[in-house]
């Protein structure tokens, strides 16, 4: 099994709360994000906490 480092993490430690959410998204072709939002932040529909580049596929 191999594992690869992230190459780009952006933290917003301010935004975090109790209801949190994960997802997986392509922002272009090959480039895998996971972000982490608070799903309750004031009047906001969900913030990011954390966002990290996957590998390249």
């Amino acid at each position: 099994m191999v594992f690869h480092k992230p190459s780009l993490s952006m933290f917003f430690l301010e935004n975090i709360g109790f209801k949190l959410s994960v997802d997986e998204t392509t922002l272009t072709i090959g480039e895998l994000y996971t972000i982490t939002t608070n799903k309750v932040a004031k009047d906001r529909k969900g913030v990011p906490i954390v966002i990290i580049q996957g590998p390249q596929s």
